[in-house]
């Protein structure tokens, strides 16, 4: 059994309402004409060949791991067309795939449980318009994006900035690092108990040993893996002879950029003088001296 232990710090008394009605949710598949957020879409639109939603300023878009295997669909403030990156960039095709112009070319695909759109390689969901909505042949159900509602004010606790620590256990330890990697701005260190490090688990280095890729495969994603493949699960606390720690800081500074961007991790610059406690998991006490501290210096 693993555990979490989560410090984190809440926003003041209120907040301020987002410009349009909705945050960076994902979009889902709802009955038809039970929304008003459910168009009209507009295809195609700009250089970026984005999809649009009304007069929101609001593009379909992925978030991370953007454009890749799993990446959940969602919708976001659009990108100006001298953006460079490409994860609100689509092709609508003729026959009603809905294809991301990222690496790899992955279609908005239903997930099994019936509820979230994701990308997948496996190209068989195909969409249709009616009366400016997006309807999913399959079932019928139509593209939903979801209002938030408004802010909920919260009081203001008494936490010290710059004193946040995440630590966690196990899988657990493996979220709490997860978590400092994240919110970075807000948390100041990690402690992790048979923890392995952010994106290692996922991410193939060239010593790994491959597996098949099924759809029981105990790793259903992974980063830069050859088509058809995955990795070992947890490789990275039973085969640490094969992790590469230079490539380990490519992935964030790849998918969010050396200032990171919004719908990512925090800037990744927030960890360089930070420290993290790795420990492994044996039966001892804790002590002040039996506590290993790595720091990151950018």
């Amino acid at each position: 059994m693993s555990s979490v232990l989560l410090v984190a710090s809440l926003a003041a008394a209120s907040a301020v309402q987002d410009p349009t009605p909705f945050d960076h949710g994902s979009l889902t598949l709802g009955e038809c004409e039970s929304t008003k957020y459910q168009g009209p879409w507009n295809v195609n639109v700009g250089m970026k060949k984005q999809i649009k939603l009304g007069d929101w300023n609001m593009c379909m878009d992925n978030g991370p791991p953007f454009g890749t295997e799993g990446s959940v669909v969602s919708l976001y403030e659009c990108q100006p067309d001298d953006d460079e990156e490409l994860n609100q960039s689509w092709n609508y095709t003729f026959d009603g795939h809905i294809i991301s112009l990222q690496e790899g070319n992955r279609c908005v695909s239903l997930r099994e449980d019936g509820l979230v759109l994701y990308l997948s390689s496996r190209c068989y969901d195909r969409f249709g318009i009616l009366q400016g909505s997006f309807y999913h042949e399959q079932t019928g159900l139509c593209v939903t994006a979801h209002d938030p509602g408004s802010p909920i004010p919260v009081p203001q606790l008494n936490i010290a900035p710059g004193k946040i620590y995440s630590v966690g256990g196990s899988s657990g330890g493996d979220f709490a690092v997860q978590f400092h990697m994240a919110f970075s701005e807000h948390v100041s260190g990690v402690c992790g108990y048979d923890a392995q490090p952010y994106h290692c688990a996922v991410t193939y280095f060239p010593d790994d040993f491959l597996l098949p890729l099924t759809e029981r495969s105990p790793v259903p994603y992974c980063y830069s893996c050859p088509k058809g493949k995955t990795v070992l699960y947890d490789k990275c606390k039973n085969h640490p002879q094969s992790v590469d720690v230079g490539m380990l800081p490519d992935y964030p500074r790849h998918v969010c950029g050396e200032g990171g961007k919004p719908g990512c991790i925090d800037n990744v610059a927030n960890i360089y003088d930070e420290y993290t406690y790795p420990v492994e998991n044996v039966r001892r006490i804790l002590t002040a001296q039996t506590l290993t501290p790595f720091r990151f210096m950018g």
